[in-house]
């Protein structure tokens, strides 16, 4: 596992060095990381594999300018977030540790759903069922069992992240957001799979 987080970690990294100078093929770069873990997951759960690759045309997508890729990524990203889902609830159990990250969740997805909806326009409906499932993926997270904090600090983080790039398109841009969002989002992904992964190993 050792060489896999290795490699995992440099072309992360290598892409947050990078993603400002817009690099020939920027955003297959991107995405690397991401078909990197597909690739580790292979022998793991397909679903998990599925929602890996979705997002990794999510991220091709959102690295292209453009309101329409904006939406396909949106898209993207909400199939992957059904994949994580299906692959949480194989073996579901509501414990009395799932109760906090529960609350966490509805009350983030509440908030964030909340700020946005003045300022959503005619992406509103788009936007809130994107919201919506993301948190059903983090309940369902929250669900799995056996019980994995890696894998719902993960599905919190992806929350965040997301909560970020929303942040800047339809609130107001912040400060070093492209770092922030993808520093977060490549973590995320990363906790979440391994989470996953370890999870299944104690059944």
């Amino acid at each position: 596992m050792l060489p896999f987080l290795l490699v995992y970690l440099a072309l992360a990294l290598f892409y947050l060095a990078t993603q400002q100078r817009r690099l020939p093929a920027h955003f297959l770069i991107k995405a690397l990381p991401i078909l990197l873990l597909a690739i580790w997951n292979s022998n793991s759960s397909g679903w998990v594999v599925a929602a890996l690759l979705f997002s990794a045309v999510g991220d091709i997508a959102l690295a292209l300018d453009g309101e329409r890729y904006f939406v396909i990524g949106l898209g993207a990203f909400l199939l992957g977030h059904l994949c994580y889902i299906a692959a949480f609830l194989q073996n579901p159990a509501f414990q009395p540790v799932s109760l906090l990250p529960i609350m966490i969740i509805l009350l983030l997805g509440g908030v964030v759903t909340w700020q946005l909806w003045p300022h959503l326009g005619k992406l509103r409906v788009p936007v809130v069922v994107y919201i919506v499932v993301s948190m059903g993926m983090g309940i369902s997270a929250s669900l799995q069992r056996p019980f994995s904090w890696l894998a719902v600090v993960g599905a919190i983080t992806f929350m965040l992240s997301d909560t970020g790039i929303a942040v800047d398109k339809f609130l107001r841009p912040f400060p070093h957001r492209d770092f922030l969002v993808m520093s977060s989002y490549y973590l995320a992904q990363l906790l979440i799979t391994l989470g996953f992964v370890l999870s299944q190993t104690q059944l």
